[in-house]
């Protein structure tokens, strides 16, 4: 097994692998066959599904980070040695209410493949440990949902409305606003 860590800076995010049906660019990670040595079965994390000003249904995107599983699988006739195998992540970057367009960053994994017979050497193995048990498997996205920031701002302006009644500009005016409203009486 093999794992791809995909760092996606906030306040961006990718589509998920499945949104041709909205017409929206899905993401997708692919390699070419190298040498006796092909990745295979990929498989990205679950997305979080969001609604966004350009959709009229949520959307299923990832955001922060991900791990991208998939397997390695080397042929019979692969000689032993340093490979290079590349491959290429498809996205589309958009925020809540825009999207650049799709984009294609190249990917590429240096292998060394051990004679047949040499035994395996593991790395990492708590990191596939807890990617198998779905610890690193998309949680919902952090932060406020959209449409929250307007009651957001009214409460804001609130607090603050409620703040400037204790200023000292505002103790000359007591009085006056006192006589006032008395005097309509």
């Amino acid at each position: 097994p093999i794992l791809f860590r995909v760092l996606i800076s906030s306040p961006w995010y990718i589509h998920g692998t499945e949104q041709a049906d909205m017409g929206l660019f899905p993401t997708s990670l692919s390699f070419e066959d190298s040498s006796g040595v092909k990745i295979i079965e990929i498989r990205f994390p679950l997305p979080t599904m969001k609604r966004f000003d350009y959709s009229k249904k949520p959307v299923a995107v990832f955001s922060g980070e991900i791990l991208v599983g998939a397997k390695i699988v080397t042929s019979e006739k692969a000689s032993a040695g340093n490979r290079v195998v590349k491959g290429i992540l498809a996205y589309q970057a958009c925020t809540s209410d825009s999207c650049f367009p799709p984009q294609e960053e190249p990917v590429a994994i240096s292998l060394s493949i051990a004679p047949k017979g040499a035994p395996a050497r593991f790395i990492n193995q708590n990191v596939f440990e807890s990617y198998e048990r779905g610890a690193y498997l998309q949680e919902s996205v952090s932060g406020w949902e959209l449409g929250q920031g307007l009651w957001l701002a009214l409460f804001g302006v609130f607090l603050g409305g409620m703040a400037l009644n204790f200023t000292p500009c505002v103790y000359p005016l007591i009085p006056i606003t006192v006589s006032y409203f008395g005097g309509m009486s």
